[in-house]
């Protein structure tokens, strides 16, 4: 029986949540070189890697009043969100 995750082909938005944001940021930015593309807020930062983007976010933010989650990044974006079946 086929999984529904062989559809998938791609990833192209990651998002890595850390209590440690200086050391991230130093890590993809000076060790890996990664292009910082966008940084949105202080604990909120988007990296190219290839044509994938990677997101830093400090672990625990809140947004919108409440607890951080990805559906609340993805409106504040623009983008769409993954929907759980």
């Amino acid at each position: 029986m086929a999984s529904a995750f062989d559809a998938i082909r791609a990833i192209d938005y990651t998002v890595i949540f850390r209590r440690d944001l200086p050391a991230m940021r130093a890590f993809y930015g000076d060790v890996m070189r990664f292009a910082l593309v966008r940084e949105l807020t202080p604990n909120w930062m988007e990296y190219k890697v290839g044509s994938q983007t990677l997101a830093l976010c400090h672990r625990g933010d809140k947004v919108d009043g409440g607890l951080y989650n990805l559906r609340s990044a993805c409106r504040r974006m623009g983008l769409p969100h993954v929907r759980r079946n």
